[in-house]
């Protein structure tokens, strides 16, 4: 269960984020003008720390929900200090868009890590290798899709409310698809359509 909310979290903060990355700035040029548009390190900053944040929503349900607080007392202060420290090299050299990395960075790097390792030994009493296998495969794909997608859509404007709301549907609709292609043979994917199929099979049965 624990592996299907964490492929469920990816697949859902990975399409938004990169939506997000996309879509953002045009959507600020038809409200409020150019001049308030963010730089492409900003708006990539902003959808890489949606995105960890997504995966991390799992591991702080899972370690709230089990009660292994007294396992994790120390690397909420780890995280703080290292995004602290992060901030201030990365600021100054990319300014706003340095400090927002930073605070991905500190989360990948601490609670994506200890979190993950304290659920596992603690609540599954399991090696947690499976974890940190399949979320380098879920990064690896936000990675390569978010860089695909900014290749393609680099060269297309948008410069209207129905091209913006085009150009979202077109982008939710085709990472939906690429990502179910990709994952539809893993036991995530086979859970979540084993079950709806079940549900519409009490649905129709209930209504005859």
């Amino acid at each position: 269960m624990f592996n299907v909310i964490n492929f469920i979290s990816f697949f859902v903060y990975s399409i938004i984020s990169i939506c997000l990355f996309i879509l953002i700035n045009p959507f600020i040029n038809l409200w409020v003008g150019q001049e308030y548009l963010l730089s492409q390190n900003v708006a990539l900053a902003l959808s890489l720390n949606f995105f960890v944040t997504g995966l991390n929503q799992v591991l702080w349900i899972y370690r709230t929900t089990m009660g292994l607080h007294r396992y994790n007392q120390f690397r909420p202060i780890l995280t703080v200090i290292f995004n602290i420290v992060l901030s201030i090299i990365l600021g100054k050299i990319l300014g706003v868009a340095g400090v927002i990395y930073a605070t991905s960075i500190s989360k990948l790097t601490t609670t994506m890590i200890f979190d993950p390792i304290i659920i596992y030994k603690f609540g599954f009493n399991k090696n947690v290798k499976e974890y940190f296998v399949k979320n380098t495969i879920y990064i690896l794909c936000f990675t390569l899709s978010i860089i695909g997608v900014w290749l393609i859509f680099r060269t297309v404007v948008i410069n209207n409310l129905i091209k913006w709301i085009l150009s979202g549907i077109v982008l939710f609709g085709s990472l939906a698809l690429i990502y179910l292609l990709l994952f539809t043979k893993s036991n995530e994917l086979k859970y979540i359509f084993g079950t709806a199929k079940n549900f519409y099979i009490r649905i129709i049965k209930k209504h005859r």
